[in-house]
């Protein structure tokens, strides 16, 4: 059983990372493209 503190690489294509980037900077309400993507798995 993990720790919750150990990571792992979920890869995107580059212009699906852009297009969140911006959208997240433009919105608010993550700072990073992973927290978004971390809030959205953890939603599944």
């Amino acid at each position: 059983m993990t720790n919750g503190k150990d990571y792992t690489t979920v890869s995107i294509p580059t212009s699906l990372f852009g297009k969140i980037e911006k959208k997240i900077k433009k919105l608010g309400g993550f700072r990073s493209v992973s927290e978004f993507v971390m809030y959205v798995l953890r939603a599944l």
